[in-house]
């Protein structure tokens, strides 16, 4: 985290509109900042324009994947934000992509999430707890699954 930003910045990839501003809302809560990208193309010139602390990413997304991007993201180098932590948010939930991504060196976590679910990640992607700037809701509402409806 870039400590001359006084926010978490994360870039959300999704192809799904609904789930980007539900995750931009809960972001918003914990006070971190949102850049929302619907596809692989437009979130690779978001990395190498805002430089995010972190990557919340959709596996599956038409045209280039999530796979493709994480290609395209290790090409740019540590210079270029290719080292940029990246947790991968899907609705797959296959043990072996499981395996595979986080043996990559990635986060997972399958869709539907909780919003405490959603902050652990981020928190263990970064390796380190996340700030946050406002009082998040009790407990009991962020173990509720976010609704996809």
């Amino acid at each position: 985290m870039d400590i001359n930003r006084p926010e978490l910045s994360v870039l959300v990839v999704d192809d799904e509109a609904e789930i980007r501003e539900l995750i931009a809302q809960f972001l918003s809560l914990i006070g971190a900042s949102a850049t929302l990208a619907d596809n692989a193309r437009a979130a690779i010139k978001e990395v190498q324009g805002v430089r995010p602390d972190i990557i919340l990413l959709d596996l599956i997304m038409p045209g280039q994947d999530g796979f493709d991007f994480l290609n395209e993201l290790y090409q740019l180098g540590t210079n270029g934000g290719g080292d940029t932590p990246v947790v991968v948010v899907t609705g797959q939930r296959d043990p072996d992509v499981e395996a595979q991504i986080r043996a990559a060196g990635f986060g997972y976590l399958s869709k539907p999430f909780t919003p405490l679910a959603l902050y652990e990640s981020i928190a263990e992607a970064l390796d380190q707890p996340v700030p946050i700037n406002r009082r998040l809701p009790t407990l009991p509402m962020l173990a509720r699954p976010v609704s996809w409806s």
